[in-house]
């Protein structure tokens, strides 16, 4: 899959809609976990363990922010 492309394509698709935001998260699984310690398409025991251990801080870097400021925006539209 070429990010790049798929980014462009989505960007240009819901070009002007306020109520979307098309961002890439460096270093993020399709999760939004940080890869590639959680790069995994079937999660297994080792997984949750994991996930359990690393808790808030198995999220990618940029997440939080992007989520807050997204979350801001939404409740501020309302």
């Amino acid at each position: 899959m070429d990010i790049n492309h798929t980014h462009r394509r989505l960007s240009k698709l819901f070009e002007g809609k306020s109520s979307l935001t098309i961002k890439r998260i460096a270093n993020a699984t399709h999760s939004l976990l940080k890869h590639p310690t959680f790069n995994t398409q079937t999660p297994d025991l080792w997984f949750l363990i994991k996930l359990s251990w690393y808790g808030d801080e198995a999220y990618a870097r940029e997440f939080f922010d992007t989520l807050d400021t997204w979350l801001s925006q939404v409740a501020q539209a309302q």
